[in-house]
């Protein structure tokens, strides 16, 4: 089983093939009009999003055991629920 660590190169990786996708999507892009324009333009939304989470995760894998975490992709911000200040 990879180490986290291990794991983060390769995120660094899926998010270098993300950007290459981006960077043809946008290329595309200049060429288009209409309904092709707008599907194109999604997918550039959805390209970002992805590479933006990627590079996240790869951050939070690449130092995992070194800083502490937020409770995006981590249980870190867990509690237990509360009604009327009591456990439930």
């Amino acid at each position: 089983m990879a180490r986290l660590q291990e794991l983060s190169g390769q995120y660094r990786e899926a998010a270098a093939r993300l950007r290459l996708g981006l960077e043809a999507a946008k290329q595309r892009l200049e060429g288009q009009e209409g309904t092709e324009r707008q599907v194109t333009n999604r997918e550039i939304l959805m390209l970002r999003q992805m590479l933006r989470e990627m590079r996240e995760l790869r951050q939070l894998a690449e130092e995992y055991y070194t800083r502490p975490r937020s409770g995006k992709y981590t249980t870190a911000d867990l509690t237990a629920p509360r009604v009327n200040g009591e456990k439930l």
